[in-house]
């Protein structure tokens, strides 16, 4: 989209262009939209310039061959942090590359997982999420097939982990059963409430 004065990229804007692999978004853009780029499979590198201020939910779902979100460092609104996109204080994690693999440790300056922030990261196996989060938004870890296990700092005053398995701090509602799990799985009896979609996609349970 370079060497076009645009100055927004609207909802489903590249949704599904299979074989568009890298995007450079110019400085005279201001917003992205809600599923602007998903499902662009051969989609490896995003560098966002500095005029972009708003990002839709759901922007790279279902890059499976995503690795890295830059932003120019005169971005105002965002900012990157080895390749994740995070808000430029640091205090939110926007959104995580659906094509990386292996584990992920959220840095400690994070208060907000954003919605839909780790959607279709099919190659996370586990997430380490610190103290300081207060708020994981709707859908956060949906479609991470193989994410077997969530683990929270023990001090984290909003949430707690179980046996790989997020709940909110006193263990009354079950939020996350990470949709790699395989097996059996026995609710613990203190909860007394399940979240919505808690084990959505959890194809490898075999009774609960």
């Amino acid at each position: 989209v370079s060497g076009y004065q645009i100055t927004g990229i609207g909802d489903w804007a590249f949704s599904a262009c299979y074989a568009l692999t890298n995007v450079t978004i110019p400085d005279s853009v201001t917003g992205i939209g809600d599923w602007a780029f998903s499902a662009c499979y051969a989609l490896t590198g995003v560098a966002i310039g500095n005029g972009v201020t708003s990002i839709g939910s759901s922007p790279f779902s279902g890059c499976t061959n995503l690795t890295d979100i830059s932003v120019v460092s005169s971005n105002a609104a965002y900012k990157d942090i080895d390749g994740v996109l995070f808000s430029k204080s640091g205090l939110a994690l926007v959104c995580y590359p659906s094509g990386r693999k292996g584990n992920y440790v959220v840095p400690d300056s994070v208060t907000n997982i954003g919605e839909s922030a780790f959607e279709y990261c099919r190659g996370l196996t586990s997430v380490t999420i610190p103290g300081s989060v207060t708020d994981i938004g709707g859908g956060a870890f949906v479609g991470c097939a193989n994410l077997t296990g969530i683990s929270v700092a023990s001090w984290n005053l909003a949430y707690r982990s179980i046996d790989g398995v997020l709940f909110n701090r006193d263990g009354t509602a079950l939020l996350v059963c990470p949709e790699g799990r395989t097996g059996g799985y026995t609710i613990p009896d203190s909860v007394t409430s399940i979240g919505e979609s808690a084990f959505v996609y959890g194809g490898g349970l075999t009774s609960v």
